[in-house]
């Protein structure tokens, strides 16, 4: 493999456990806290949640995104920071901690 090329894609650990535990529905808001490659954010938005708030520390993850976001359109916030402040990034995206019904980490 070339230095220049990139590894595969990550795969999230337990995607169908973890929609399903989470069970998505019209209006629901969740936060991605690893946004990484969007496996969980994409997987949420595709199975009804209403908005999804993406956040990582790396700006190479938040770039990926770009990628992809536009399928979701306003569904999808995307915010620079660590998850560590989650509550804070959820509410400067316009949802505050009453507001989301569920966290993926």
């Amino acid at each position: 493999m070339s230095f220049m090329t990139r590894p595969p894609a990550h795969i999230p650990v337990l995607l169908t456990e973890v929609v399903a535990a989470l069970a998505p529905t019209d209006g629901a808001v969740f936060v991605d806290g690893t946004l990484g490659d969007g496996g969980y954010a994409r997987a949420l938005l595709d199975a009804g949640a209403a908005r999804v708030i993406g956040v990582d520390r790396d700006p190479e993850a938040l770039h990926r995104a770009q990628a992809w976001r536009g399928a979701f359109g306003d569904r999808l916030a995307l915010v620079q920071g660590r998850f560590g402040a989650l509550d804070r990034h959820a509410a400067e995206a316009g949802a505050g901690p009453e507001a989301l019904d569920g966290v993926v980490l």
